[in-house]
């Protein structure tokens, strides 16, 4: 691992991702309903599995993924949404083309409407509804985005409610006492891989584990029996996933030094 050159990225660009963020890093507040939470979503990101797509995709490639799910971190971050509603709508973007073959002039509709589905969870939807024409550079109209969010909700018989890797996370690192360098270090990780459609079939939680190992190993740190036990994966079944959340983020550093 380049822990240099990865960490200062990191550091400079930290303050820069999502700005708000439900976790609550304070250890000595104990949830009685966390193991249960867990238990659930395990449940959960079995059903809302993703597979590889692609291949079925006509009119959109790998590369062009990452400008869309990159824009659509963009707008959250300029009106300081959470997190989670960032990776809620990539995730539902990567759910509906899964199955879903789609012209390219309509992906980014269908982005704007990922993006207003999931701005609906934190009820600050009303304000983004007002900025469609702005953030779409006058591309669509409130009627074309009202009607594309019906189609993709039917699709999804309404059944949306459903589990993030940054929710995993949250669980992981609050339950192995992870200070806030280290957590924020693990979410810029996480966030970043949400870029690469390497990582698309990934199990959520297993990408959120790896992205806390990677955060240990830069820190010069090692995977513990309590990792193991909060997590359930041991960090071998983490190191393949490990080091494709690596090899991204030096793809991605060398073409920030590029630009």
């Amino acid at each position: 691992l380049d822990q240099t050159s990865l960490e200062e990225s990191i550091e400079m660009n930290t303050t820069s991702s999502l700005s708000y963020d439900s976790f609550n890093l304070d250890t000595n507040v104990a949830d009685p309903y966390d193991q249960d939470a867990i238990n659930y979503y395990r449940l959960r990101e079995e059903k809302f599995m993703i597979g590889d797509y692609w291949p079925n995709q006509k009119h959109m490639t790998p590369p062009m993924r990452s400008i869309l799910v990159h824009w659509m971190f963009e707008t959250f971050d300029a009106y300081s949404f959470p997190s989670e509603a960032f990776f809620h709508s990539v995730k539902l973007f990567d759910l509906y083309l899964e199955k879903n073959c789609v012209e390219k002039n309509q992906l980014q509709l269908i982005s704007i409407v990922t993006l207003l589905i999931a701005s609906k969870f934190d009820n600050r939807h009303e304000f983004l509804m007002k900025e469609i024409s702005y953030i779409s550079h006058n591309a669509y109209e409130m009627e074309e985005v009202t009607m594309k969010e019906r189609e993709i909700l039917n699709y999804f018989n309404f059944d949306i409610s459903f589990p993030t890797a940054i929710h995993f996370l949250h669980h992981f690192a609050k339950g192995t006492f992870c200070d806030k360098s280290m957590y924020l270090l693990s979410r810029y990780i996480l966030e970043l891989s949400m870029l690469s459609y390497e990582l698309v079939n990934v199990k959520d939680s297993i990408r959120a584990a790896a992205s806390l190992l990677l955060a240990l190993k830069m820190k010069q740190l090692e995977w513990s029996e309590l990792h193991l036990k909060v997590s359930g994966y041991k960090e071998a079944d983490l190191i393949d996933t490990m080091l494709k959340l690596n090899a991204g983020i030096k793809k991605l550093i060398w073409m920030f030094l590029k630009v």
